[in-house]
Formats: structure tokens, C-alpha cells, sequence
């Protein structure tokens, strides 16, 4: 699940502090069953590190659902500004993607090749998505970006390498499981 109202570190943690803030009122699945806190678990903020030389980590919430036989569904909660299946925050993504050059914080060659390759893919499916959002802004970026773009180009009309955490938190929204990256 993705926490599209936790924009910040600071609300994260005040999430991890209060997790019904986080906590939807019944499971996403069987839409019966409460949630409650499973686990906690670590997550790097894989290229940053801090000044002491660690790698830089936070905790994500775990839900289950209390109805465990018949449904036993796990969430994770992500907060809007980690990118999911990245491990980094959208950030950091789009920093690399808009800045050539040498850097300092540390992401892997491949792994910039991997997320430029990701930009030239079609991406019909995500602008199809954006064209029934329930707001203006998104159907006038799905129609800037035309039903051909590449992402790289539906990324431009959105707004660029900055709106990268927003674009994916609307995309969750309307289909979850969809990746911009």
C-alpha cells in the first residue's frame, strides 16, 4: 500500500509513532477484517548514506488482517516519497535522471542504465490510466503525452524528474500494482 499523504520523512515518522495514521479502517482484501500491526521492517535508502558512513534506513509498517484463516492478507505501508521495488526515494531517482554527471550519493551504473532504458519504454498503459484520473491535471498530462509517448515524455508533461513520486502515487491510486519505473 502506498501512503500517498506521507510526503515527508518527519509525517513518516510520526506514522511509525501512530500507525493509525496509516491503518485503513478494514482490510483491502476481504474488505471485512480489520488490520492491525504485524511487523516492522527495515528499509535502506539504497544510494544515500549519512554522514557517519551507514546507509541511510527507516521502518515501513506491516498490517495483517485479523481475520487469518479465511484471509490473512499482509500490507506493507510505503510512504509517498519511497519509490516501490527501487529502494531509494523518488528524489534520488529523479536527481539521477536529470543530472549527467559525477554525484554524491551512490547508484550503480546499471542500475542508471536499467532506469534510462525504463524512460525510452512505451508508456500507453500509464497514460491510458491517467485519462480517466478524477482530476484535470492528470487527463491534461495523459493528453500532452499522447497515446504513444515514451515515459520519458509522459514524465516531461507531468512536469518532469520532480513529479516523479506524484505521478506514481496517481498511478497507485487508479491501478495499483501498475510501476511508472
Amino acid at each position: 500500500m502506498l501512503a500517498r499523504h506521507v510526503r515527508s520523512v518527519e509525517e513518516h515518522e510520526a506514522t511509525l509513532r501512530d500507525p493509525d495514521k496509516v491503518r485503513h479502517e478494514r482490510c483491502l482484501s476481504c474488505k471485512i477484517g480489520q488490520l492491525y500491526v504485524h511487523d516492522r521492517r527495515s528499509r535502506i535508502y539504497a544510494g544515500e548514506v549519512l554522514e557517519s558512513g551507514e546507509a541511510h534506513t527507516t521502518e515501513v509498517l506491516v498490517f495483517r488482517c485479523d481475520r487469518r484463516e479465511e484471509c490473512g492478507a499482509i500490507w506493507r505501508v510505503l510512504p509517498h516519497f519511497l519509490a516501490r521495488h527501487l529502494w531509494r526515494r523518488w528524489t534520488l531517482v529523479g536527481t539521477v535522471l536529470s543530472e549527467p554527471g559525477p554525484r554524491r550519493h551512490v547508484v550503480p551504473r546499471r542500475t542508471q542504465q536499467r532506469w534510462r532504458r525504463r524512460l525510452r519504454c512505451a508508456a500507453a498503459v500509464l497514460v491510458a490510466l491517467l485519462g480517466d484520473a478524477p482530476t484535470a491535471e492528470w487527463v491534461d498530462v495523459a493528453v500532452a503525452a499522447s497515446a504513444d509517448a515514451s515515459r520519458a515524455r509522459l514524465l516531461a508533461a507531468a512536469g518532469g524528474p520532480g513529479r516523479l513520486a506524484d505521478l506514481a502515487a496517481i498511478v497507485d491510486h487508479l491501478e495499483p500494482g501498475v510501476r511508472i519505473m
